[in-house]
C-alpha cells in the first residue's frame, strides 16, 4: 500500500508540472503575438502556388518473394562421388552436375577384356564346329528321338506321381453331383411342381384364347372415345401454342423497339428464343439491374419477352404431348380392329404347346434311356475316384516304364553314331559359348563405363527416355537440340528428330566433356532446369560413397531462359525466377489482370517494376471465427521485371498497385482545402492587392498529400493561402 501511494504522488507531481510548463508557453506565445501586432497592421500569409503535376491513386497489398520448388538431383548408379557443386554455386548450361565413379580397377578392366576376347574366340569356333556337322548329319530324326524319351519320362512320372487333395476333392465332387442327377430322375415331381406347370398351360392357354376372340363392340367404341379426347387434346393444346406464340411475337417487336439505344446482343432475328438467348438476356437483365445507372423500361421488356418464351416452349411442348398421345390412341384402336397378327398368335400357341410339353413331362417322368445314362455316369465318376484313391495300375506303370525304355533306346541308337554325338555336344557348346560373350560384355561395359557423370541444359522437358537415332520425335529433342547450338554445337535443323546431324553434335559435346562419343543421349546424362539454378540442401560431399537413388542435392531455378527458333537460329530470352505470392481480396479483383504492371517495394523501401503473372484457379475461402469474419481471397503471382537480390527470399514485400492516374493536372496541397458548411471545398486565393477571395472547387485524386482540383479560371501559378 505505502508502495502504491508513493507512486501515485510522484504521477500526480509530473501531470501538475506538465501542465504549469503548458501555461508558461501559451503566455508566452501571446506576448510574443502582442509584440508583432504592435509592429504591423497586418498578419503574413503562407501561401504556395497551384502548378501542374502527375497524380496517381494506389492500393497496396502484402506478399512473399520466393523462387520456384526446387528439382532433387539424384544418384543414378552405386559408386564415390568424385566431383559435385558446392552449396550455393549457380549452375549454368552445360555445367557438371556430378560424377560418379564406380571404381574400378586397370587390373579388373584388362581382365574383363581377356575374358571377351576369349569368349569371342569361343563362340566363333563353335559355330564353325557346328556348321561342319550340319553338312554332314540330319539332326531330324535326333530332335525326334530327345522329344520320344521326354514325353515317355513325363508319362511315367505322372504315373508315379499320387493324386494331390484337390484332384481326389475333384473326383469326389463329380461322383456327387452324378449321385443328384441320378436321384433327382428316379425323384417323382411334387404337388407343388405339378401346380405351377398347370398354371403355366392355363395362363398360356388364356392369352392364345385371347388373341383368337375378336374385340367387344364396348372395347371398340372406348377405343373410339380415346381418340376423340385425344384429337380434342391435339386441338386444344394447338390453339394454346399459337395463342403463346402470338403474344411472345408482340413482346418481340416491344423490346426490339426498347432496346434501339442498349448495348445489349440483338435478339430480333430469331422467334422463339433459343437457349443461348435466352441466357444472354438473363444474365444481360441482371447485369442492368445491378447498375442504377442504366433504366429500367427494356429491362421490363426482356423480362416480358422471357416470360412468353419459356410460356410458348412449355405450350409447344404440350402441343407435340398431345400428338403423341392422339397418335397411340389411334394405333390402339387400329390394332383393335385389325386384331392380333398371325406371327403373334403363332407365338402364343408356341408358348402354349410349350408348356403342355413340360406339363407332360412332369405328370410321365423321365424315360428309362436318360435314367440309365445318369447311372452310367455315376458308375463313371465312382471308377475314377476309385482309381485315384488305389493308385496307378501296375500293369499301366510296367507299360509306361517300357515305353520309356523303348525311346532310349532308340536315341541310343541314334547317339551311337558318333557324327550325332557330335553334333549333340556341338549345339551346347555353341549356346555356352554365346552366354558366356554375353557376360563378358556386360561385365567389361560396367567397369569400362568410368564416372558417370550428368548435365545441366534449360528446357521444360522432364527426361523420361535415352535420345538416339532410334528414337521416335519429341519436345525433349528439340530442347536437346537448342542447347547444343546454344553450347557451340551445330545439331543441323532445330526440330523434335534426332537424326545424324543431332548425332555429331552429340557426340562432339560428349568428346569435349571427356565423355564416350557415343552419338546418343543416356537416360540421366542430361538434366533439364528452367534455368540458371543454385545448388541447395546438399545431402552429400565429395568422396562420398553413395547407392542407387540417393539424393545428392536440391536444386532451386535461379532464371528462366525461354527459346524461340527463327531463320536466324535460336533466340534465347532470360528472367529471374524469383516470384511474389500475394493474396487478393474478392472484392477487388478487378484491380488486376494478367499483364497489370505494379511497384514492388522491398523492406529497405527500394521499389521494382514487375507485372501480375498469374492468378489461383479458384478463390480460397477462411472460415469464420470468434474474432474475424468470413474472407475470400485470389492467390496473385507477381513476376518482377528484374533480379532481386536472393537475400530477401522468404522476406514479406509490398506491392503497389495503381488505381486511379491523373496526368498534366491542377494540384493543391490537401492542408489549402478549406471544409464548406453548404458542402464540398474551396480554397482561399491571393488576390493582386494582397487581400484574399474564397474560390469554390471540385476535387479529383487526392496522392501524396496533394490534390486534384478544378475551378472555372484556376490557373497553373496562383498563389493560394496554406494554413
Amino acid at each position: 500500500m505505502a508502495a502504491s501511494r508513493k507512486r501515485f504522488w510522484i504521477a500526480t507531481t509530473a501531470v501538475l508540472l506538465v501542465a504549469a510548463l503548458v501555461v508558461v508557453i501559451v503566455v508566452w506565445m501571446a506576448a510574443e503575438d502582442d509584440s508583432d501586432g504592435g509592429s504591423s497592421s497586418e498578419t503574413a500569409l503562407n501561401s504556395t502556388t497551384i502548378r501542374l503535376s502527375d497524380l496517381s491513386e494506389t492500393t497496396t497489398m502484402t506478399g512473399t518473394l520466393a523462387y520456384d520448388d526446387p528439382l532433387s538431383v539424384s544418384a543414378p548408379i552405386s559408386g564415390v562421388v568424385t566431383q559435385i557443386p558446392n552449396e550455393g554455386d549457380v549452375m549454368e548450361r552445360g555445367a557438371t552436375l556430378y560424377s560418379i565413379d564406380p571404381m574400378a580397377t586397370d587390373a579388373q578392366i584388362r581382365d574383363a577384356e581377356q575374358r571377351v576376347v576369349s569368349a569371342r574366340s569361343s563362340l566363333i569356333g563353335a559355330e564353325l564346329a557346328l556348321s561342319r556337322l550340319k553338312e554332314e548329319v540330319d539332326t531330324s530324326s535326333l530332335a525326334s528321338a530327345q522329344a520320344s524319351v521326354a514325353q515317355a519320362q513325363i508319362t511315367l512320372n505322372k504315373l508315379l506321381t499320387p493324386p494331390t487333395q484337390a484332384e481326389l476333392n475333384a473326383a469326389q465332387a463329380t461322383v456327387t453331383r452324378a449321385q443328384e442327377t441320378y436321384d433327382d430322375l428316379l425323384t417323382p415331381p411334387t404337388q407343388a411342381e405339378l401346380n405351377a406347370a398347370q398354371a403355366t398351360v392355363t395362363r398360356a392357354q388364356e392369352t392364345y384364347d385371347d388373341l383368337l376372340t375378336p374385340p367387344t363392340q364396348a372395347e371398340l367404341n372406348a377405343a373410339q372415345a380415346t381418340v376423340t379426347r385425344a384429337e380434342h387434346q391435339v386441338l386444344s393444346a394447338r390453339t394454346s401454342r399459337d395463342f403463346s406464340l402470338a403474344e411472345l411475337q408482340d413482346d418481340w417487336e416491344d423490346y426490339c423497339r426498347a432496346t434501339w439505344d442498349v448495348k445489349v446482343e440483338k435478339v430480333c432475328d430469331e422467334v422463339p428464343l433459343s437457349d443461348a438467348t435466352m441466357d444472354l438476356l438473363t444474365n444481360t437483365i441482371a447485369d442492368a439491374r445491378a447498375d442504377s445507372r442504366i433504366g429500367l423500361i427494356w429491362v421490363e421488356e426482356a423480362d416480358g419477352l422471357l416470360n412468353d418464351n419459356l410460356q410458348y416452349l412449355s405450350d409447344e411442348s404440350g402441343y407435340q404431348s398431345a400428338l403423341v398421345e392422339a397418335e397411340s390412341a389411334r394405333t390402339a384402336l387400329d390394332d383393335l380392329e385389325e386384331g392380333p397378327s398371325q406371327a403373334i398368335i403363332d407365338n402364343a400357341l408356341a408358348d402354349l404347346q410349350t408348356a403342355q410339353e413340360q406339363l407332360q413331362d412332369l405328370q410321365q417322368g423321365p424315360s428309362q434311356a436318360i435314367i440309365d445314362n445318369a447311372l452310367a455316369d455315376l458308375q463313371t465318376a465312382q471308377e475314377q475316384l476309385q482309381d485315384l484313391q488305389q493308385g496307378v495300375d501296375p500293369l499301366e506303370l510296367e507299360q509306361a516304364r517300357a515305353n520309356l525304355v523303348s525311346s532310349e533306346a532308340r536315341l541310343d541308337d541314334l547317339l551311337a553314331d558318333p557324327d550325332n554325338q557330335e553334333i549333340a555336344q556341338a549345339v551346347l557348346n555353341l549356346e555356352s559359348a554365346k552366354l558366356n560373350l554375353d557376360s563378358a560384355q556386360a561385365n567389361l561395359a560396367d567397369l569400362k563405363s568410368g564416372a558417370s557423370s550428368s548435365y545441366l541444359m534449360y528446357g521444360d522437358e522432364t527426361l523420361w527416355r535415352d535420345m538416339s537415332l532410334d528414337s521416335g520425335p519429341g519436345l525433349d529433342i528439340l530442347w536437346l537440340e537448342a542447347n547444343l547450338a546454344a553450347l557451340g554445337y551445330d545439331p543441323g535443323e532445330i526440330d523434335e528428330v534426332f537424326d545424324a546431324e543431332t548425332a555429331q553434335a552429340v557426340a562432339a559435346w560428349q568428346s569435349d566433356n571427356g565423355e564416350e562419343a557415343a552419338g546418343e543421349v543416356l537416360l540421366g546424362q542430361v538434366v533439364f532446369a528452367p534455368g540458371p539454378s543454385q545448388v541447395s540442401e546438399q545431402g552429400v560431399s565429395l568422396g562420398a560413397s553413395v547407392g542407387i537413388g540417393v539424393n545428392l542435392y536440391e536444386l532451386t531455378p535461379v532464371a528462366l531462359v525461354t527459346s524461340a527458333v527463327g531463320s536466324d537460329g535460336v533466340i534465347f530470352e532470360q528472367t529471374t525466377a524469383q516470384r511474389i505470392t500475394a493474396q487478393l481480396d474478392l472484392v477487388d479483383q478487378e484491380l488486376l489482370d494478367i499483364g497489370t504492371e505494379v511497384v514492388i517495394e522491398l523492406p529497405d523501401d527500394t521499389e521494382v517494376a514487375g507485372v501480375v503473372s498469374e492468378f489461383g484457379a479458384v478463390p480460397v475461402i477462411v472460415a469464420a471465427t470468434n474474432q474475424s469474419q468470413e474472407t475470400s481471397y485470389l492467390d496473385v503471382v507477381i513476376s518482377p521485371n528484374e533480379a532481386i537480390d536472393s537475400d530477401w527470399t522468404g522476406t514479406t514485400v509490398e506491392i503497389h498497385v495503381t488505381t486511379e492516374f491523373a496526368q498534366g493536372a491542377l494540384v493543391a496541397p490537401v492542408s489549402a482545402l478549406l471544409a464548406l458548411q453548404e458542402g464540398g471545398y474551396a480554397i482561399e486565393v491571393v488576390l493582386a492587392d494582397g487581400t484574399t477571395q474564397l474560390v469554390g472547387i471540385g476535387t479529383g485524386i487526392f496522392a501524396d498529400g496533394y490534390v486534384e482540383v478544378s475551378a472555372e479560371g484556376l490557373q497553373p501559378g496562383i498563389q493560394i493561402v496554406v494554413p
